[in-house]
């Protein structure tokens, strides 16, 4: 039950992101963006001429791979893809962390609430 609750809120997720105009967030999204591309073209967290701090290593890292394997346009498709799984996993943690101490329905509950938070719609 935990997967297909994952699948259902990837799907759901990731439709709705493509109807978002991206980056709807500036100047996170082009910043973070920009940092992965770097880092997986010559594996420098770097701006174009700019200097950086750092910032973070693992979402560049996530969403700078399809960037800079497919481009511009299919490298946004899939990093959207890519943000709706691993938000969605969420509820496959709630569901393993739940059972334990609630049992399965109630754990079950727990996982659906995680992924219908407001604020998971920013995985887009």
């Amino acid at each position: 039950m935990p997967v297909a609750l994952v699948s259902v809120s990837t799907v759901v997720r990731f439709a709705t992101a493509r109807k978002l105009d991206a980056p709807w967030i500036a100047p996170d999204e082009t910043i973070y963006a920009l940092l992965g591309r770097s880092l997986w073209s010559d594996g420098s967290l770097s701006l174009p001429g700019a200097e950086t701090a750092f910032v973070s290593l693992l979402y560049p890292a996530l969403i700078g791979l399809p960037l800079t394997l497919l481009g511009p346009s299919a490298g946004l498709a899939a990093a959207q893809a890519l943000q709706a799984l691993v938000m969605s996993f969420v509820a496959l943690v709630v569901y393993l962390w739940g059972r334990p101490v609630m049992g399965a329905p109630w754990a079950f509950v727990a996982a659906t609430l995680s992924v219908l938070i407001p604020g998971m719609s920013y995985s887009g």
